[in-house]
C-alpha cells in the first residue's frame, strides 16, 4: 500500500473528465480528514456524520470537521462496521460484526441500543429491514430475524464481497470465476464475476466489479447483466452512489493516483468524474450522494459534490 503523504491542500481534487475542458471545475471538493485508523466506515443518509470501527471500540463522526463526536463499548472488541440501513429499529442502524456475533446497533434517538445475533463463523453481515444476512468463513449464507430466527440458509462453493436487497433479500455473493445471486432458496450464477459489490435501491441493480481490473458492471436482481463499461483505470473500490443512482468506483493510475467517477445505474453513462491525489482501499457514499469518504490505510477523506 502506498502512504498518502501529501499536505492537506493538496487533496482538493483537481482532476476533470476527458470529455471536459481545462478550466472546468471538478465535480468534488475536500471536505475534511478523519485521522483514525478505521476498522470499516459508513457515512449516514445526510452525509453529515458516518460512523467507524475503531479497533476496540466504535465511534460518530462529523464529517464537516472529520473530528470523533462520542464512541460506544460493544461486548467484546475488534468490531468491524459493514453495514449501515434503515431498519425495524430505527433510521440509523449499523451492523458491527465481532468474530461469532452480529451487533445490530440502533442509534437513531441517540441513545444508543443494540440487538446481539450470534452467528458462529460470521465474518460479514448485511442489514435487512427486519433482520440480516450472515457470511461465514466456509461459506454459509443465513437470514436471520433480529431475534437470531434462521429463515434460509444455503451452502456455496465459493465466497467473498457481498451486498443484499434490504427489502427483498436478494444477494449478489461476489466471488472470482463464480459469483452468484440467491434468495437463500437457490443460487444463480451471474453474468460476471468479480470481488467488489454494491446494491442500489435507487436503480434496483447490483455493481460488480474486480480488484485491479479495467470494467464495472450492472447486474438485474436476476443476475443478468445490464451494462458493462471499460474504466481508464483498475479499481481499487466500488459503493452505489446513493440518491444519485449510480455506481461510485475508485480507480488507480500507473502514477499513483487515483480517481472517483460516477456511471448512471440505468445506462452506465459517466455521470461524475473527479482525480485525486491517490487512491483509496475503500470507499462510502451517503444515502443523499452529496458525502464521499475515501477510506486509507492510516486515515480518511472526505469530500463532498460540487453542486
Amino acid at each position: 500500500m502506498r502512504a498518502f503523504v501529501l499536505p492537506i491542500p493538496a487533496l482538493l481534487i483537481v482532476g476533470l473528465a476527458a470529455c471536459t475542458a481545462p478550466q472546468d471545475a471538478s465535480d468534488f471538493e475536500y471536505r475534511s480528514t478523519f485521522n483514525k485508523r478505521t476498522n470499516g466506515l459508513i457515512l449516514h443518509q445526510s452525509g453529515e456524520g458516518g460512523h467507524a470501527g475503531m479497533f476496540g471500540t466504535n465511534c460518530p463522526f462529523d464529517t464537516k470537521s472529520g473530528m470523533v463526536t462520542g464512541d460506544y463499548d460493544l461486548p467484546g472488541s475488534g468490531e468491524e462496521i459493514q453495514d449501515g440501513e434503515e431498519t425495524e429499529l430505527g433510521e440509523v442502524t449499523l451492523a458491527a460484526v465481532i468474530p461469532g456475533t452480529i451487533h445490530v446497533l440502533d442509534k437513531t434517538g441517540g441513545i444508543y441500543t443494540y440487538q446481539p445475533i450470534e452467528v458462529e463463523g460470521v465474518i460479514e453481515a448485511r442489514l435487512l429491514f427486519d433482520g440480516a444476512v450472515a457470511l461465514t468463513a466456509d461459506c454459509r449464507m443465513s437470514w436471520l430475524r433480529m431475534n437470531g430466527d434462521v429463515t434460509a440458509d444455503l451452502s456455496l462453493d465459493a465466497c467473498g464481497d457481498f451486498e443484499v436487497d434490504p427489502d427483498s433479500g436478494v444477494a449478489v455473493v461476489a466471488a472470482p470465476g463464480s459469483s452468484v445471486v440467491t434468495d437463500g432458496s437457490s443460487v444463480q450464477p451471474t453474468a460476471v464475476s468479480g470481488d467488489l459489490v454494491a446494491f442500489d435501491p435507487l436503480t434496483d441493480a447490483f455493481y460488480i466489479a474486480q480488484t485491479g481490473e479495467y470494467a464495472v458492471h450492472a447486474l438485474e436482481r436476476d443476475g443478468s447483466l445490464r451494462w458493462s463499461v471499460d474504466t481508464p483505470a483498475p479499481v481499487t473500490a466500488l459503493d452505489d452512489g446513493g440518491a444519485s443512482g449510480a455506481a461510485a468506483v475508485v480507480l488507480e493510475f500507473d502514477d499513483g493516483g487515483g480517481a472517483v467517477v460516477f456511471y448512471d445505474g440505468l445506462t452506465g453513462e459517466q455521470v461524475r468524474y473527479a482525480e485525486t491525489p491517490s487512491a483509496a482501499e475503500d470507499l462510502s457514499v451517503s444515502g443523499n450522494g452529496k458525502i464521499i469518504a475515501m477510506v486509507r490505510p492510516a486515515q480518511s477523506f472526505l469530500f463532498q459534490l460540487v453542486e
